[in-house]
């Protein structure tokens, strides 16, 4: 079940992460929620700057590719959770691993889920008494069915890296040099935050054209605690391949 081109060993999505974990700060969800597209788009009249041309010129690059590898370690005060996946449309896989182990597959225009009973509560929005008897069983989600839009779009390359890209003030960093590679930080802060919140958000790409993602982190801080990722992006343009998981049971017969 598990392909060498996803190194599941533990695998999700940003988005899918928050959502699915239950972080105890519910107001950090609150924020993760309201975060926005990154826009590097000037002003009428003006130009980019070059931190805001190079992320540009990244996110390019990214979508250009169609696909990727990635390891995000997410830790929202004390609580740890490390997750990695694969995008490639139409087809992806994430695996998150922890307290709530959760697979979600997009495989042939249908999603399959797996995970334990308050896991595939939280994803599909099922009642407990609805999940309990499928823990640890596939599960698939047609596009007609409630769960799938919102399952499908996390499940792409633009939900993943725009989590780690600054909308606000961005900046080059100085050049480092990570595993034998040279990239350069573009930092700054994430929009639509809250009062009482502050964020820092960093996309690391590469010095070298056409700059692909590297990696990222996303720091928020309020009087609730601290919420920190990190992540790592590889083996872009990398072809993914899934198998099409066997006995799965329909969302419908799910629900009774």
């Amino acid at each position: 079940m598990i392909p060498a081109v996803s190194t599941r060993s533990s695998v999700c999505s940003v988005h899918a992460v928050r959502r699915f974990l239950g972080l105890t700060a519910a107001s950090f969800l609150l924020v993760l929620a309201g975060l926005s597209v990154p826009s590097v788009t000037a002003a009428s009249g003006s130009q980019p700057t070059p931190g805001a041309q190079l992320l540009s010129d990244a996110l390019n690059a990214a979508q250009a590719s169609g696909s990727m590898q990635f390891v995000v370690k997410t830790t929202e005060n004390k609580s740890t959770q490390t997750l990695d996946g694969v995008v490639s449309a139409p087809t992806a896989g994430e695996t998150l691993q922890g307290g709530q182990p959760l697979e979600i597959d997009l495989i042939g225009g249908l999603i399959y889920v797996v995970g334990s009973a308050s896991a595939l509560q939280s994803a599909l929005q099922i009642s407990a008494q609805q999940a309990a008897p499928y823990a640890g069983k596939w599960i698939e989600i047609q596009p007609s069915d409630a769960p799938f839009q919102l399952l499908a779009q996390d499940l792409t390359l633009g939900a993943t890296l725009n989590q780690f890209a600054p909308q606000i003030g961005i900046r080059t960093a100085k050049t480092q040099t990570i595993g034998h590679q040279k990239v350069i930080p573009l930092v700054g802060r994430p929009s639509n935050l809250p009062k009482g919140t502050s964020g820092s958000a960093a996309l690391l790409v590469s010095a070298k054209a056409p700059h692909l993602p590297v990696g990222g982190s996303l720091i928020l801080v309020n009087k609730t605690g601290r919420l920190s990722e990190i992540a790592v992006f590889k083996a872009w343009g990398a072809k993914v391949q899934l198998p099409t998981p066997t006995g799965a049971t329909a969302f419908s017969t799910v629900l009774g």
